[in-house]
């Protein structure tokens, strides 16, 4: 059974509201909602089959110098190896 959604949102806290709510299930990261989950107004869905692997990908301009901030973070990504959960 495919599952489309009705609607999509990309604030995270429009996703934690929505779902505070029963508006649906929401991706988020876990240490924004610990309150919500010791309290139970949110709960935890694990799901049945792996999630697949994901990818991200970096833009910039490489003739434009990056701030410490910006060159850290991609070193971070380039070198960021993923584990099981």
């Amino acid at each position: 059974m495919a599952v489309e959604p009705a609607f999509e949102l990309d604030n995270m806290d429009l996703l934690i509201q929505f779902a505070r709510y029963d508006f649906g299930i929401a991706c988020v990261i876990r240490n924004f909602i610990e309150d919500e989950l010791e309290s139970n107004r949110l709960y935890e869905v694990h799901p049945i089959e792996r999630i697949p692997p994901r990818a991200i990908g970096v833009a910039y301009h490489r003739h434009m110098p990056l701030s410490q901030a910006s060159g850290a973070l991609i070193d971070m990504l380039q070198y960021q190896e993923v584990t099981d959960i």
